[in-house]
């Protein structure tokens, strides 16, 4: 396709803050494992936003 850019991901403003946020997600969703064993599903939900880390650099970065 002619109209493509040749850089993978998105734009430069959504890379950046990507990277801005990424460390703040992963904590809390360590927080949330640990915290889990006291809340029921804590554990499950702490795992999801630790996937979801991973999803939105795949997104953000191609």
């Amino acid at each position: 396709m002619g109209g493509m850019m040749a850089d993978k991901g998105m734009t430069p403003i959504v890379k950046t803050i990507t990277g801005w946020v990424k460390g703040f997600i992963m904590l809390f969703g360590i927080y949330i494992v640990l915290y889990g064993h006291l809340t029921p599903g804590g554990g499950f939900a702490g795992g999801v936003i630790i996937a979801m880390v991973f999803v939105l650099l795949t997104l953000a970065y191609g």
